[in-house]
């Protein structure tokens, strides 16, 4: 007999030996006899003990050392009669359709037709999918509790971490940690769900089976052992979230890699909600799923580790519950007959919602601050409700003297500082382009790439399209230039992380700070990839030579009155634009923030002529210009704007006047 038979041996003789009052080695997982006879050979479990609980039923650590093939053995028994393929056939059937996490196809393809055939990895999960379609007893048991959902939970986890001391990792065994994580999770067994959660991230960081970046996505749905890793990943990551929820304040576990895992899963994750993809499909519903897991997490990131700045943490938040609200939708939609597709992506919607609404009506949101919680309905409503006003902070209009200005703008005269960071396969938002120029003029800068620019009117956007279709930019494709509507004080209609590159010309000048321009750089954060670049250009200052016609009181102050609604010696934003970067999150202290000015210059007899002409037609009386009305709203009397207009017809005769406008250019990297 060999070494390996003597390894591991019973403390009673098997059920046959016994019954026929034979001679029995006691070896398991069969005794000697048994093997020579050709019999079915069973050992007797041993009985719970009065004085604590014994080891789990079969495995049996005697003086000799346990092997893989001891363990597998003792799996195999305990799954008694059935085979391989019912335990797949129950996971398609019950877990499967919420939780896709194994490919069923590439599973299907390692399983024996017997059980006594499987490896020792196929057994363990088999094992694991038995466990969680096991139902608890219908009365609540205790330490002592001798039913089978409390001793095959305690013998699945023996199973795990003898593995674990064998030295046995791999794929498979990672997916068994997960159902048993999975179970521990739906009958509230914490902290062990906590803990379980941790060694089974650890035992797939051992494995270093991370999907790769440069992998094309349709070679990693084509490729079974790719797919296999991706669906192990997202399956960690949402569980490891929900349980970070359920555990109280701290981190999840994942959240240090979160960024590295969505950079290498979203080339995959993210196409497969375009149309022509199948949204039954596994990696379809796992990716919604993770989505909604994603929200959960920044949710609980938020309320438990915010930022210093307690506006902006509540502007963060309002934007990822309406993240949050918009996932349902859209989920709602795409579900239709079939209900339990993303059953578990609207849960954690809903986990997410209720986490925001419970803590945000209930605790500061700044670590250390009790003197100021805040109701999040009060909030929301006072941000949404009431002054609608400030969705839509834009108050000079669109007339044609207005729109003429917007049109001396260009990317080379505009954006100079930021075009020499401009890759050709880039992908560019220009928020608030008005009618394109700057927007059409990036094309050819990332001539492999596209380029969107938005604006909160569509009769900006459609001059937009009339210039770019002039100009022969091309809608689609490489190169191509697209307008649409957006706001971005409301949440713009891209995913995360999307742009390798913001631009916002003259955009934060129209809003008040701190709060609107806060509200702004979260959104732009959100739609900006790691690594990506926002770039902005607002005036800090208009000075107008000679002096003696005091038109920088006249123009530049009142200007100023007009953006800030009448606000007495306002602050514009260009000049606290690096403040405002770093309390958004932008690292100055690592060089990642960069300050630099800009000017307008107007000189010459024809600039003199071109800026008269648009003041005039802006301010004089009659015009019912936009731009005239913002100018009285905020409180300027029509003699101050007579006094304007006399004295910009005289300092366009002198003929060495000039004007020059300062801005602001920064340059931050996420």
């Amino acid at each position: 007999m060999s070494t390996e038979h003597h390894a591991s041996l019973a403390k009673k003789a098997c059920t046959r030996c016994s019954t026929q009052k034979r001679r029995c080695d006691k070896v398991v997982p069969a005794c000697g006899l048994c093997t020579r006879l050709h019999q079915t050979c069973k050992y007797a479990l041993p009985q719970a003990s009065p004085t604590g609980p014994t080891s789990p039923p079969g495995i049996f650590l005697s003086s000799g050392a346990l092997t893989p093939s001891h363990l597998k053995d003792a799996i195999i028994q305990r799954l008694g009669p059935s085979i391989p393929e019912d335990f797949l056939s129950a996971y398609r059937r019950a877990i499967e359709p919420w939780f896709p996490i194994i490919p069923i196809s590439g599973l299907r393809s390692q399983l024996p037709s017997r059980g006594d055939q499987a490896s020792l990895e196929i057994a363990l999960l088999c094992l694991s999918i038995k466990l969680l379609l096991t139902n608890p007893p219908s009365s609540g048991g205790d330490d002592s509790d001798p039913s089978e959902f409390k001793s095959l939970y305690l013998y699945t986890k023996s199973s795990v971490a003898s593995t674990e001391g064998l030295g046995i990792n791999s794929v498979l065994i990672v997916q068994s940690r997960i159902l048993v994580t999975l179970f521990e999770v739906a009958h509230g067994f914490y902290p062990a769900a906590y803990i379980s959660i941790g060694a089974t991230v650890q035992a797939a960081n051992a494995l270093d089976i991370h999907p790769g970046a440069d992998i094309p996505p349709s070679h990693f749905l084509k490729d079974e052992t790719k797919q296999e890793t991706l669906l192990t990943w997202c399956g960690i990551l949402i569980l490891d979230r929900y349980i970070a929820v359920e555990s109280g304040s701290h981190p999840s576990v994942t959240r240090s890699q979160s960024q590295f895992l969505h950079n290498v899963l979203r080339p995959t994750m993210c196409p497969a909600h375009q149309q022509e993809q199948d949204r039954t499909s596994p990696i379809c519903r796992l990716s919604r799923l993770l989505e909604a897991s994603a929200l959960l997490d920044k949710i609980h990131a938020i309320l438990n580790n915010p930022t210093a700045e307690h506006a902006f943490n509540i502007d963060e938040l309002l934007l990822t519950i309406h993240a949050a609200l918009d996932l349902q939708t859209i989920l709602n939609d795409e579900i239709g007959d079939i209900k339990p597709l993303y059953a578990g992506g609207l849960g954690l919607c809903d986990v997410a919602l209720l986490l925001a609404y419970e803590n945000g009506s209930k605790v500061p949101l700044v670590a250390g601050v009790t003197d100021h919680s805040f109701s999040l309905f009060e909030v929301y409503t006072s941000r949404t409700v009431p002054n609608m006003a400030q969705s839509n902070s834009y108050t000079q209009g669109y007339s044609d003297y207005t729109v003429a200005t917007h049109q001396l703008r260009t990317a080379e005269l505009d954006a100079a500082f930021l075009l020499s960071h401009i890759r050709k396969t880039d992908h560019i938002l220009d928020i608030g382009c008005g009618p394109g120029t700057i927007t059409t003029g990036f094309a050819k800068y990332a001539s492999e790439g596209t380029t969107v620019g938005i604006d909160i009117s569509t009769d900006v956007l459609q001059k937009a399209k009339t210039l770019a279709a002039e100009a022969n930019i091309p809608s689609q494709g490489p190169g191509s230039v697209v307008f649409k509507e957006g706001n971005v004080l409301e949440r713009l209609p891209y995913p995360d992380e999307t742009f390798n590159i913001v631009y916002c010309s003259q955009l934060f000048g129209h809003l008040p700070p701190p709060d609107l321009p806060l509200k702004a750089l979260a959104e732009i954060r959100r739609v900006l990839k790691p690594g990506g670049i926002l770039a902005t250009r607002d005036g800090i200052g208009q000075h107008f030579y000679p002096k003696s016609l005091n038109l920088d009181r006249l123009w530049g102050d009142n200007q100023m009155r007009a953006l800030y609604k009448g606000t007495p010696d306002p602050e514009p934003t260009g000049p606290r634009m690096p403040a405002l970067l770093r309390r958004a999150g932008f690292d100055a202290n690592a060089g990642k923030v960069h300050i630099g000015a800009g000017t307008r210059v107007f000189s010459g007899p024809e600039a003199r002529k071109w800026l008269a002409w648009r003041a005039v037609g802006q301010l004089q009386r009659g015009q019912e210009d936009p731009f005239r009305q913002s100018w009285l709203d905020a409180g300027i009397t029509e003699d101050e704007i007579e006094e304007l207009l006399t004295a910009v017809k005289k300092w366009v005769e002198i003929e060495d006047a000039w004007f020059v406008a300062v801005m602001c250019e920064t340059l931050a990297w996420k």
